[in-house]
């Protein structure tokens, strides 16, 4: 006979299909972009305004997805009953770390740093932007595989049924 899902599973699972939803959004996004990466200063400048509209909207479901993982990690910690990991967002991180979600915490700087350039668009020589570009592509996938983690974790070792998309 199954068990009744706790209060926490239940949030858990509705995160998880926030993310979900967050994550085939960033993935289509990235889906629009043409096959001009990496960008230098000479294709960076022939960019269309279509293109720079794709590449902000992008910037923004990255940030949109990343901001969304915190919570799930923090629901996930609730969950398995892992007070300790609540004393700092390092100490959750490790344990997320330990779980197989995150699988390495200096990539995560990389992509949190990214993240916070992509809400706050702290640029302004073109350089930075090329390079802020660059990134997102080239991280954006790999953020998305925290959606993949994820699930297989709830699926898995939680045994519950996130839907997806």
């Amino acid at each position: 006979m199954k068990r009744p899902k706790t209060h926490y599973e239940q949030e858990f699972l509705l995160r998880l299909s926030h993310i979900d939803r967050a994550g085939t959004n960033l993935a289509f996004s990235l889906g629009l972009l043409p096959p001009i990466f990496p960008l230098d200063s000479p294709s960076f400048g022939g960019l269309d305004r279509k293109v720079l509209h794709d590449l902000d909207g992008l910037a923004e479901r990255y940030s949109r997805f990343q901001d969304l993982l915190g919570p799930a990690f923090r629901t996930l910690a609730l969950i398995e009953q892992e007070p300790r990991s609540m004393d700092s967002f390092l100490s959750l991180l490790s344990l997320m770390e330990k779980r197989g979600i995150v699988p390495d915490l200096e990539q995560w700087a990389i992509e949190r740093e990214l993240r916070n350039t992509a809400s706050h668009g702290y640029l302004s020589e073109e350089e930075d932007w090329i390079e802020f570009y660059n990134l997102l592509v080239q991280q954006s996938p790999r953020v998305l595989d925290y959606r993949d983690r994820l699930f297989h974790y709830a699926e898995q070792v939680l045994e519950l049924k996130p839907l997806r998309s």
